[in-house]
């Protein structure tokens, strides 16, 4: 009999890079997720496939069973060499995974374009630590790394308040609800290019290593205003709060912000989501419909872009 585990995509709002350090953030989960399939077979070995949201397989492989007891992959060259790792060690957090299994078949399905950064191993992480039965926190720090703001958003039906476990794996989250007079002027837009979100905590890490007595004030006050962002109901506050974060990071990184780059003319505040310089932004204006939104991105060679709803859980 099949498995099905799936896992929703996710966004983060505030407190991008310092979330790392144990700031405060908020972030939403996503209505589209990746699922993860797994079949019973007696072949001994596991068979991978993985889909995009096309439903076009995108990458194969298989393994025997026999090489999760191996010694753990250092060099990761390829998705298969990626897979083994993240199974040798959730195995080494439960002896009792895949024990007395003849063979799996594999099968995972995105549910929106990879390149988006919405998390597709965050996603499958997540599910390969509900198939494993072990904590999704540990499994994440133990192979990719990273605060966890993802795997929280992944298993999430509400946006929430993050705060990361500095000292273990059971990071604070609590269940946020939105100002609808917020989310209502919200709209996401692709920047038609996905960022390499290790490479930006590097340029974080250099940064910081130059500057850290301002990043440690910094992260009191972007987790103060993650806090005020989350409680916010007047749109003129917000946008006033979203470009207080915008400069405060803009200084710090060294790196002007997006909107400055290229959006001057937008009426309203455009704020970078996650790691600066692709993926997703949020743009935020309390005059502008969404149609207006929509065909202000349009013009300007943005094709994709999506409203709160349209976006969010």
């Amino acid at each position: 009999m099949s498995q099905r585990f799936y896992s929703h995509g996710k966004l983060l709002l505030t407190a991008e890079y310092v979330v790392l350090d144990g700031a405060t953030a908020l972030a939403i989960p996503c209505k589209f997720g990746q699922d993860l399939v797994v079949t019973p077979t007696s072949s001994g070995f596991i068979e991978w496939e993985a889909y995009t949201e096309l439903n076009k397989l995108w990458s194969a492989f298989s393994f025997p069973l026999s090489a999760l007891k191996a010694p753990f992959i250092k060099e990761i060259n390829n998705p298969k060499d990626q897979i083994i790792h993240i199974l040798q060690i959730a195995q080494s957090l439960n002896a009792e995974f895949l024990k007395g299994s003849t063979g799996e078949s594999v099968s995972t399905h995105l549910e929106f374009p990879n390149d988006w950064g919405l998390g597709s191993s965050s996603t499958l992480i997540n599910n390969i630590a509900q198939w494993v039965r072990v904590n999704p926190f540990e499994l994440l720090e133990k192979s990719m790394g990273g605060s966890g703001y993802d795997i929280a958003c992944a298993a999430a039906n509400d946006p929430i308040v993050f705060k990361r476990d500095l000292n273990g794996f059971e990071p604070i989250i609590t269940k946020l609800e939105l100002a609808s007079s917020i989310t209502d002027q919200i709209r996401f837009v692709y920047l038609n290019k996905k960022q390499n979100s290790r490479a930006g905590i590097q340029v974080y890490k250099t940064q910081k290593d130059k500057q850290p007595l301002a990043w440690r004030e910094a992260l009191g006050s972007l987790e103060k205003l993650s806090c005020a962002m989350a409680i916010c109901s007047s749109i003129d506050i917000y946008i006033d709060q979203l470009q207080l974060h915008e400069a405060l990071l803009s200084k710090l990184l060294e790196s002007p912000p997006v909107k400055n780059l290229y959006f001057s003319d937008f009426e309203g505040s455009i704020k970078s989501l996650g790691a600066w310089g692709g993926d997703f932004i949020m743009a935020v204006s309390k005059n502008m419909s969404q149609e207006a939104m929509e065909n202000y991105f349009i013009h300007k060679g943005y094709a994709t872009s999506l409203s709160y709803s349209d976006m969010v859980l």
